[in-house]
């Protein structure tokens, strides 16, 4: 029965509402509720209209009787079974006269089951009606035409149920999303409609269930962004390394932002909350310790409840408060900021701050609440000995990613969306709600949520402060999704209680060498950097980043849904970037998940991008595994080819078309571990048990080709293209069943690309009793190249027998042999401060790596320590622990 009750209940409680409401100002009966007409439905005398309120309730036909709202939406008729059902339903809810007006309309068992066949008809799908609507269909008979098909308003468009308590639509994942605002009010409007769409689905969900006195919530579906746009540039090729002291880029000119840079003569570290500066003979040339930042909101930490115990030399005396050091709750310390990440231009270091604070507690948290701040910081490095700051910029959000190009920095930052304020004033454990039913329920929450809403987006167009933001450049709301989850337009969206906008994503472009206005100062010293900003709302708070020269890529997980479950897919958004400008350019969309920025390459006018489409998790006869059954995902690895529009392509032009893709690549159950593009080609590796190795020809963007491929033991994690004939790996070496068992490190030969072949390949440990990783398996900017010398500089840890933490420095010999040269040990005991990543950079034939708290130097060619400089050396021992 409850369920019998949800398809009505929103209809009821709005209908009640403004009846009660009017019967309330009036002190008379109803007017609405007047004579029945000859066919039993009400015939109206009046509309009930400026009903104090109900301004943002929905618009409803109830046979004759028309409800209407302040807000002037669109009214929707029921069709003629649901009329007399709500019909009968208000009248139980009228007061005592009206009610007398209905008896001579009572109805007959045989109506009463034409009624209920009718609701069967739409919810016959559903397995809890099943078994009853099978029932009453097979004992009765009826002549009621079947329901019309459902009618997709709009295939652009999501809407609410028909029962939603909000009438409300939003765009989905289309063109319309890279346009932009005409106005912040426009923004602001979306973002109030998102809002809605989750209360919808909170207060649906809520009353759908027997109510239980505990707090459901579901999952919040993943989103997705990604894309990239047409450019007249040749291939985006690896970037080799660069004389040895840049960073190891993805795109050959575009810079990555890391924790270590360097020009060849100075060497600058992120270390904790400091900058530190040497010089390549290991001098310390000065050091900068970074200011804490402002914490948002109003933070109140929790009282410290010291241990008391008593006096037992004078038990009469009162208890002394002594607190125990060992255990209980100690005060918690301020937390220092953190440097995240440096970019480098010539005489120009910028530098990205967080400051987080400890979790606190505040009645007025912020919507964008990320619990700290995040801060570029641009210095002057002229003279590496003194340090001058030119001007700082606050982000919006935490620091994801940074690219530089030319002398313009692009700086990716992603917030929470808190959306507590909306959804939990409307959860059934809370007071208010207590002895309600569904019907007073609905109605009551519905009320709840009109003011929550419109609170919520007025706070949130705030705390962006938009007077910074020209909203032209902020991509639209959308749904993150795209076709219609169902045919029947009484379900209840209940899947988007998680929300719709849940992170919000910053693109931030700063000149490095003229972004600073000295016309504004913060605190008299400090100056603003002028900045271009462009964002996007998020389904969660999480996005991966690519960029080429002239466009930078958001990407992620969203889904697809065809009146059917939904399809796994990864939607991107293309940012171009364009003399220090950003905006959102075009959109897209590929089946399954991508592994990392390395998936995606962005070639002359087309966006290459290699994905796993996974299906749903079965038990699966396996004959490899001797007729044993596994739990797996079947598996379909692709390459899509997406192409840019043209400017004259009209509606369609913002969003990025397939033109070809290439599909079956890896064997059954395997998934993506690497992906490499080099000039025409690209290079995959697949893995569950071995590790083919495949190459595909993308000379021909309709029609990629797979060429060649070779089948391996164990797996890479990461590709690096030595030129255009050979490819390095990092991975792991596997038995034949696919257990990992040891570091690798394989050279491949690929000048014919029909018939690949393994040069090398040099495994670090094999032992059972050990465990050997790097950190370059999963972080490119760990690993190093030197061509000229062809030099292997491979962060390593081997844990178990012969434990060893540092680098290991390989050679290539004449036979394209993979030659261990030496190891450099950073061992060190983490001490409550921070770590240095691994990185490692060369000049002038000499290897500095950092790891650890330490910094060393030694001979590339002999391995012979030339110095080394310990970070931590005259760092006081309670300034190593941060947290407590």
């Amino acid at each position: 029965m409850i369920i019998s009750r949800i398809k009505f209940l929103a209809f009821v409680a709005v209908a009640v509402f403004r009846a009660t409401a009017s019967n309330t100002d009036s002190g008379n009966e109803p007017e609405t509720l007047s004579d029945l007409g000859a066919d039993g439905n009400i015939v109206p005398t009046s509309h009930v209209t400026d009903l104090t309120g109900a301004d943002n309730i929905p618009n409803f036909f109830v046979g004759g009787l028309e409800l209407e709202s302040n807000m002037g939406n669109d009214v929707k008729p029921l069709d003629s079974g649901d009329q007399d059902l709500a019909e009968a339903m208000v009248q139980s809810f009228a007061p005592p006269e009206a009610n007398r007006r209905r008896v001579a309309a009572k109805l007959t068992k045989r109506e009463r089951v034409d009624r209920r066949k009718k609701r069967c008809e739409k919810r016959f799908r559903r397995p809890r009606w099943r078994k009853y609507c099978g029932s009453l269909t097979s004992t009765t008979t009826t002549n009621t035409p079947t329901k019309p098909p459902y009618e997709v308003k709009d295939d652009n468009l999501y809407h609410s149920s028909e029962l939603a308590p909000f009438d409300v639509s939003l765009r989905h994942y289309n063109s319309a999303v890279v346009e932009g605002y005409p106005t912040c009010n426009d923004l602001r409007d979306d973002i109030l409609t998102a809002a809605r769409i989750q209360a919808n689905a909170v207060i649906m969900q809520q009353a759908e269930i027997d109510y239980m006195p505990t707090k459901t919530k579901a999952e919040p579906l993943f989103m997705a962004e990604r894309q990239s746009e047409n450019e007249d540039t040749a291939a985006e090729e690896s970037a080799g390394d660069s004389e040895g002291f840049e960073t190891n880029n993805q795109v050959k000119d575009v810079h990555e932002a890391d924790v270590i840079k360097s020009n060849g003569k100075e060497i600058y570290s992120a270390y904790g909350d400091k900058v530190v500066v040497l010089n390549t003979t290991g001098s310390m040339l000065s050091e900068i310790v970074m200011p804490k930042l402002d914490d948002l909101g109003n933070c109140k930490h929790p009282p410290i409840v010291p241990y008391l115990e008593k006096n037992e030399e004078n038990e009469d005396e009162e208890e002394i408060a002594e607190p125990r050091h060992s255990i209980g709750i100690r005060p918690p310390r301020e937390i220092k900021p953190t440097v995240r990440s440096l970019l480098l231009h010539n005489n120009r270091l910028a530098v990205v701050v967080e400051s987080r604070r400890n979790w606190c507690y505040s009645a007025t948290q912020p919507i964008l609440s990320d619990y700290g701040r995040t801060q570029i910081r641009l210095y002057d490095i002229s003279d590496p000995t003194n340090l001058v700051l030119m001007g700082t910029r606050d982000l919006q959000g935490t620091y994801r990613e940074g690219r530089r190009i030319a002398n313009h920095a692009h700086f990716v930052s992603v917030t929470h969306v808190n959306t507590w304020s909306v959804t939990g004033p409307l959860y059934r454990w809370r007071g208010e709600f207590n002895g309600l039913n569904d019907t007073e329920y609905i109605f009551k929450a519905t009320e709840i949520a009109t003011h929550t809403t419109e609170d919520f987006a007025d706070r949130l167009v705030k705390e962006m402060d938009i007077k910074d933001l020209d909203c032209a450049n902020m991509a639209k709301i959308s749904m993150w999704e795209t076709g219609h989850q169902s045919e029947d337009r009484y379900d209840v969206d209940t899947s988007y209680t998680g929300g719709i906008i849940n992170g919000y994503a910053q693109v931030t472009a700063v000149d490095m060498e003229n972004g600073y206005d000295y016309n504004s100062t913060l605190d008299g010293t400090d100056t603003t950097l002028l900045a271009n900003i462009s964002g996007i709302f998020l389904r969660t708070s999480w996005v991966e980043v690519y960029a080429s020269k002239t466009m930078l890529v958001l990407f992620g997980t969203g889904y697809q849904w065809n009146f059917r479950p939904s399809s796994q897919t990864t939607y991107l958004c293309a940012f171009h970037l364009q003399n220090g400008t950003v905006s959102p350019k075009a959109i897209g969309s590929v089946p399954g998940d991508l592994l990392d920025q390395f998936s995606i390459d962005h070639k002359d006018n087309y966006l290459r991008v290699a994905s796993t489409e996974s299906g749903p998790w079965e038990w699966f006869d396996d004959p490899e595994e001797d007729g044993r059954r596994r739990w797996a995902q079947e598996t379909n690895n692709r390459i899509t080819v997406l192409e840019f529009p043209d400017e004259g392509d009209g509606f369609n032009k913002s969003v990025l078309e397939e033109v070809g893709f290439i599909g079956g690549l890896g064997e059954r159950f395997e998934r993506i571990f690497a992906v490499r593009y080099v000039g025409d080609f690209a290079y995959v590796v697949t893995f569950l048990r071995t590790d083919p190795f495949y190459i595909i020809n993308m000379s021909d963007a309709t029609n990629p080709t797979r060429v060649g491929v070779l089948k391996v033991s164990g797996f890479s994690n990461y590709l690096h293209a030595v030129d255009d004939d050979t490819l390095l790996a990092v991975g792991q070496e596997a038995t034949d069943d696919g257990r990992a068992i040891g570091l690798q490190l394989s050279m491949f030969n690929v000048s014919n690309s029909s018939d690949p072949t393994l040069l090398s390949r040099f495994t670090v440990e094999e032992d059972d009793d050990s465990w050997s990783w790097s950190d370059a398996q999963f972080e490119h900017k760990a690993f190093r190249y030197f061509s000229s010398l062809q030099k292997i500089i491979l962060p390593a840890s081997i844990y178990g027998k012969n434990a060893f933490d540092g680098f290991l420095v390989f050679g290539i010999n004449e036979t394209n042999d993979i030659v261990p040269e030496f190891s450099i040990s950073h061992t060190s005991y983490y001490r409550g401060c921070t770590n240095l990543q691994p990185r490692s950079i060369v000049v002038d034939k000499t290897v500095t790596t950092f790891k650890g708290n330490t910094v060393k130097n030694h001979d590339l060619m002999n391995g012979t320590k030339i110095w080394d400089v310990d970070l931590d050396e005259n760092r006081a021992k309670d300034d190593c622990f941060w947290w407590w």
